[in-house]
């Protein structure tokens, strides 16, 4: 049998194609999602869709297509104005804040006394 394989692009993000036209909307999941939201929309909102640094010191990044177009699906939608930028940088930034102590416990057993100190 004779099977194709798709393979999913990584595109670059920085500001030239943060804020490009919006691609055909992809296939959303069938798949219901049984969790509980950990908190009420407008902590989500202070603390993902809020402003971050300033335009400077920013390098650019590769991203799967299929999850940047997740990420502006959730911006469209909810008819926020952040930017997929700020978006992308208040995620990384909660998420390395959660796991800091997890992150700098096995680094300092491995190689560093402190990776991430926020």
């Amino acid at each position: 049998m004779d099977k194709k394989i798709k393979y999913q692009k990584d595109i670059p993000l920085d500001d030239c194609t943060a804020h490009t036209a919006r691609p055909e909307k992809r296939k959303r999941n069938a798949r219901a999602k049984d969790s509980s939201p950990a908190m009420d929309f407008p902590e989500y909102e202070q603390r993902f869709l809020t402003g971050v640094r300033n335009g400077r010191n920013k390098s650019g990044f590769s991203i799967h297509t299929e999850i940047l177009q997740i990420l502006r699906d959730v911006l469209s939608d909810i008819r926020s104005e952040a930017s997929i930028t700020g978006y992308i940088e208040n995620i990384l930034l909660d998420h390395l804040k959660t796991y800091q102590d997890l992150l700098n416990h096995t680094a300092s057993q491995r190689r560093r006394d402190k990776t991430i100190d926020l």
